[in-house]
């Protein structure tokens, strides 16, 4: 059965047609009789001159040159399909054809159906001298294409042009993406498009405290008892900030403390006893060009006395290291020298604090990455090391070191690379908190010892968080200050893990 789309006849119906309306035409001219050949003949029967069809017919008939099946034909004229067949052997028994086609044939060759943009020539009498010439000539064929211009058009060069743009934009776009950050860029957020703070949405475990008394970003944070230090950073006016604020866990409220020797930046800061470590760091200044400059001074702060002393130096200018202590040691890691990213892990003794020079700091291991703004925190001996920006991309490298056997071992990747992150040990798994320098993230990472796998955690804020500073207390992680589309100001406390403590039942015998 043809397709109702479009009807393609044979050699003396050459042309192709589509749906159409059809008129009826009853003084179509119509050619003289002509005797009815054998079955094989290509001699056209012979027909009546008037059209023999009743209106019901020819309503069938119009639907019959598109190609409706005799179901199509029920639905359009609302009859059953058996009176279509009954119509249909009425239509061939007074055409004097056996098929559809044929049928469709006669009538538009009749001029009984018509199709506008379509032109059928009559049937033509065949004669001695027509019957020798038919077997020589040629059926017309469908009229050529007229030549496309030399030339191409005008549009056709803005499509040629537009590919060709995405073409470089797609070999381009990788190597402008993994281009190393500028030393303003790295260590300050100035240069940032400022969009606003974002909404804070208090989700379940979450709880906000007071505000702190400046936004900023990259500040190092510490904790001593129920006392957290926000140490320098970076603030509103993107300046470097030697501002010290202190906040009470028992009071609820900040005030300021003494502040830093100098503007500090990207600093690293760790615990000793009640002496906060203050290690490396980096300044931005001048009112026109900015400059950078990175630190590699040590310093310490009392805080039963509330001052400041000159702890030494680094092995190295840096900034953007991360720094822990184990026992009587301190551990600084990676970092930015304002060159090159530096992969070396340096050993302190606690003992040189004060004095420390250069050369008391040891070498003892190597990160797999040179980095720096990544996230450290101590885990039973070992120093976890998780994410971090090697100069040209974030990282979502995750490991533990071994201290007391030197052994580093891989630990499965998280779900997003993170740079500008804090990573805090609350007992029972390892939070990754905080990044989206470069990339969009969705929330936070929790890392679980036991089935060792990271899991989502969300976020209160959403999108890129980074740079701020975080602590652990009693159950619950801290969460000051950052960069989201803006210097924040914000104190969120996240509540990781509940302790309940069961009474202790006496097994009491009689």
């Amino acid at each position: 059965m043809p397709s109702r789309g479009a009807w393609c006849l044979a050699a003396d119906w050459p042309a192709c047609f589509w749906p159409a309306t059809f008129e009826r035409s009853d003084d179509f001219p119509m050619p003289a009789e002509t005797h009815h050949g054998e079955l094989n003949s290509p001699q056209p029967p012979e027909l009546p001159s008037d059209n023999p069809l009743s209106e019901r017919e020819m309503e069938v008939s119009r639907l019959l040159v598109t190609g409706a099946t005799n179901s199509e034909i029920a639905r359009a004229l609302v009859i059953s399909p058996q009176t279509v067949k009954v119509h249909l052997r009425n239509v061939f028994e007074k055409l004097r054809v056996s098929s559809r086609t044929e049928a469709s044939m006669v009538l538009l060759q009749r001029g009984w159906l018509t199709m506008p943009g379509v032109q059928v020539a009559p049937s033509i009498e065949t004669t001695a001298d027509t019957a020798k010439a038919a077997p020589d000539a040629a059926p017309a064929g469908p009229q050529p294409l007229a030549d496309l211009p030399e030339e191409p058009q005008p549009w056709q060069w803005g499509i040629l042009a537009g590919a060709l743009l995405v073409c470089v934009m797609a070999l381009l776009l990788p190597g402008l993406l993994g281009r190393a950050k500028s030393p303003v860029g790295l260590l300050s957020d100035s240069g940032q498009t400022v969009i606003g703070k974002p909404a804070v949405e208090i989700l379940p475990r979450w709880e906000a405290h007071a505000a702190l008394p400046s936004p900023r970003s990259r500040l190092a944070v510490a904790q001593v008892g129920h006392v957290i230090y926000a140490l320098g950073g970076e603030g509103g006016d993107g300046q470097t900030l030697d501002r010290v604020e202190v906040y009470s866990l028992g009071e609820g409220e900040w005030h300021s403390g003494p502040p830093l020797p100098e503007p500090l930046a990207n600093a690293a800061a760790a615990v000793v006893g009640s002496q906060i470590v203050l290690a490396g760091g980096s300044a931005v200044t001048g009112d026109g060009e900015a400059e950078v400059s990175v630190s590699d001074d040590l310093y310490l702060f009392d805080t039963a006395s509330e001052s400041w002393q000159a702890g030494g130096v680094l092995p190295s200018p840096l900034a953007g290291a991360a720094l822990v202590v184990y026992e009587d040691r301190l551990y600084l890691i990676g970092g930015w020298d304002g060159a090159a990213m530096h992969d070396t892990i340096w050993q302190l003794p606690v003992a040189k604090l004060g004095s420390a020079t250069a050369a008391d700091w040891t070498g003892v291991t190597r990160l797999h990455t040179a980095a720096a703004f990544l996230g450290a925190t101590l885990v039973d001996g070992e120093i976890v090391v998780a994410g971090g920006y090697d100069g040209k991309r974030e990282l979502a490298d995750a490991a533990a070191y071994a201290i007391r056997f030197n052994i580093w071992r891989r630990l499965p990747p998280m779900q997003t690379p993170r740079s500008g992150l804090a990573v805090v040990y609350d007992g029972m798994a390892v939070l990754a908190l905080g990044g989206g320098w470069t990339r969009t993230i969705a929330g936070h990472e929790r890392f679980d010892p036991l089935t060792n796998q990271w899991s989502p955690l969300a976020s209160p804020v959403r999108g890129e968080w980074r740079h701020f500073g975080a602590v652990f207390n009693e159950g619950s992680v801290y969460l000051i200050g950052g960069w989201s589309g803006d210097y924040l100001d914000s104190m969120l406390q996240y509540q990781s893990t509940f302790r309940a403590l069961l009474p202790a039942i006496q097994n009491i015998k009689k």
